[in-house]
């Protein structure tokens, strides 16, 4: 079972919660995002999930084992724009240094270098009704269990993954930290989860009766290591 190990509330008025399960951290932040910007990021988020939308992949890959390249069921999602976000952009600048703050906190918790964290992506996911523009999207939701969608991302060194809003905290995420056991993350809307990536995990979305009254919105971002840097020796 998972142990919690901290539970405290920072200046900012975000609560942090963390938990230890077979030696992995997972830290669950509340109130992750300022009340005056969190309807502002849902709106934005959406703008650019329609204006730049991956392609949606088709239904074979339901029956995939697990990926090691990156989610093989996702819902509607933007490509990244992690770089075009611009330095007066208040919104989008308050999502990154906040995501920051999480990842050097769990960075201590990991034992990990945090000056050595580079942020990789940034990109939004949405899933709400049936998007008109893929056919296969009705199967693929029938045919959607977290297990075959379980992906990995071992080149990165922490994610942060913001739930702008959901039906109910069931549908968070989950990952696998041995082959045995699994961690679900139960989060509410405007919170946050980061932990390491390169466990297998996979969301877990709303069935179709669900979706077509509510909508499971995120934000992920992430951060790899870059490599230490080599000084000359002064002896």
């Amino acid at each position: 079972m998972p142990t919690l190990i901290g539970l405290y509330t920072k200046e900012n008025d975000m609560k942090v919660q963390v938990k230890k399960f077979n030696g992995e951290y997972f830290c669950k932040y509340q109130n992750f995002l300022p009340d005056n910007i969190l309807k502002d990021v849902i709106k934005d988020s959406s703008k650019r999930i329609s204006k730049d939308k991956n392609k949606p992949i088709g239904i074979s890959v339901c029956s995939s084992p697990v990926s090691e390249t990156s989610d093989v069921f996702p819902p509607e999602s933007s490509r990244g724009f992690l770089k075009s976000i611009k330095e007066d952009n208040y919104i989008w600048n308050t999502v990154i240094e906040r995501s920051k703050l999480a990842m050097i906190q769990y960075c201590k918790l990991a034992d990990i270098d945090h000056t050595r964290l580079q942020l990789h992506s940034m990109f939004a996911t949405r899933l709400y009704r049936l998007p008109k523009d893929d056919k296969y999207a009705e199967n693929r939701m029938r045919l959607f269990s977290p297990y075959k969608n379980l992906h990995t991302e071992k080149w990165l060194a922490i994610k942060v993954i913001i739930y702008l809003e959901l039906p109910k905290p069931e549908y968070g995420t989950m990952i696998q930290v041995d082959e045995k056991k699994i961690y679900l993350h139960e989060p509410e809307a405007n919170s946050a989860l980061a932990f390491n990536p390169g466990l297998p995990h996979s969301a877990n979305y709303p069935p179709l009766d669900v979706i077509k009254k509510s909508a499971r919105r995120t934000i992920e971002i992430d951060a790899k290591l870059i490599p230490k840097t080599i000084s000359s020796d002064p002896y």
